[in-house]
């Protein structure tokens, strides 16, 4: 029997101890390369990580609590992209703005990169 295994090709032939040595032996070996391994991944370093393209998006409206709605989803209020800090991804993207006792205001548009978007949104009262 072998008792200091040098090769994977003796695993077949090992028995229970020798197997765990060639384990332990083989797994001592690579654990430098795995520790570099995850501290370059943990560091960031391995895999670069990229915000997804955008534009800053601007929305003014006469109703400043109005809500804003992107692509069917709530989104913030319309005070809220005064300024126009916040941002929109890349792609066409449908626009609502809607506030209680007005009329929604739609509006379609596509977004690239970098571009500023800006959105008037006149809301009108609903008729009673």
């Amino acid at each position: 029997m072998l008792t200091s295994p040098t090769s994977l090709a003796n695993l077949g032939r090992l028995s229970g101890p020798s197997v765990l040595r060639f384990a332990l032996t083989r797994s001592l070996a690579l654990f430098p390369v795995l520790f570099f391994v995850f501290f370059l991944a943990s560091a960031g370093c391995a895999t670069a990580r990229f915000a997804p393209p955008s534009a800053p998006l601007r929305i003014t409206s006469n109703v400043p609590d109005a809500t804003v709605w992107v692509d069917d989803h709530l989104v913030a209020k319309v005070s809220d992209f005064a300024k126009g800090e916040k941002r929109l991804p890349v792609g066409f993207h449908r626009i609502e703005i809607r506030a209680p006792g007005y009329f929604s205001y739609f509006q379609e548009l596509e977004v690239h990169p970098d571009a500023p978007v800006s959105v008037q949104a006149p809301l009108h009262q609903l008729l009673d």
